[in-house]
């Protein structure tokens, strides 16, 4: 695939920004369609006036402790500076340089395998109480769009658009470390987070976007206080290992694609030369 865009680099292009419209906009929209319809649709029931008005402000903190949603808004400002850079050409060279999507697929991989396995689990034990994002068409929308279609794109446009080859040394040393920036901000806020509601509100820990853990996997009165620290240890290791994985199997794609087009200009030499 990456010898066929090479050799059409009109096709290139056009397969690059179509995936760069999709990044720009559909994370972002899945942001605001739940934060919208959670407000102009709310669940009515006993206990629920006032809903209206208070869901909005539910919406926003909920919104503020998944993941997903940091993902979803990194993965709009890639596709959005890009887009502007392929048009324009006129952003930083990092902005659309390998490691700086190399960390927007690690953070995609990982919102997808939580998710998904959350998902798994929920499915085989026929309990769905910890999973969200099933219980109105919105909810539907955004999940299969946010957390299952969008990280699949963001890995396939990472493995068959061209970034250039990083060496892996280099990479490990200099730009690993960019894979902890979002996952490790998120974590001390929901640390942060925890602490303080569970501090001074311990009697509180079901209120719905009020709770200290977004997730039951990640929550230590769930999981226990051993899983916990291995976790949050992985928290630092899995984005960096994960980082210089994906950095070696594109160096590896990317060195076979090169040697391949060099082959192909080499024959077009040899063959001029005959007819000459």
């Amino acid at each position: 695939m990456y010898f066929f865009l090479k050799q059409n680099n009109h096709n290139q292009k056009k397969i690059e920004k179509t995936f760069l419209i999709w990044f720009a906009l559909v994370p972002i929209l899945c942001v605001l369609l739940d934060l919208f319809f959670t407000t102009i649709q709310p669940k009515y029931g006993p206990g629920k006036d006032g809903e209206y008005t208070v869901n909005f402000d539910y919406a926003l903190i909920s919104q503020s402790l998944y993941l997903s949603v940091w993902s979803a808004l990194a993965t709009s400002a890639y596709g959005i500076t890009n887009w502007i850079s392929i048009n324009y050409n006129n952003m930083p060279k990092w902005i659309s340089g390998k490691n700086n999507l190399t960390r927007l697929v690690v953070i995609n991989i990982v919102t997808f395998l939580i998710y998904n396995s959350q998902l798994i689990i929920s499915s085989v034990t026929k309990n769905w109480s910890g999973m969200t994002g099933f219980d109105t068409w919105y909810n539907i929308f955004k999940s299969v769009f946010e957390h299952v279609l969008t990280p699949i794109l963001v890995i396939v446009f990472y493995f068959i658009i061209p970034k250039g080859i990083v060496n892996n040394k280099t990479y490990f040393k200099k730009y690993s470390w960019f894979n902890i920036l979002l996952i490790g901000t998120y974590t001390v806020y929901i640390l942060t987070r925890a602490a303080m509601l569970i501090n001074y509100y311990p009697d509180d820990r079901e209120m719905g976007a009020y709770k200290p853990f977004p997730y039951p996997q990640i929550d230590p009165y769930v999981v226990g206080w051993g899983v916990f620290s291995v976790e949050l240890i992985a928290v630092v290791f899995a984005p960096v290992g994960l980082g210089c994985g994906l950095n070696y199997l594109t160096n590896i794609l990317y060195s076979k694609q090169i040697l391949k087009i060099e082959n192909y200009n080499n024959s077009k030499v040899v063959n001029s030369e005959l007819e000459f």
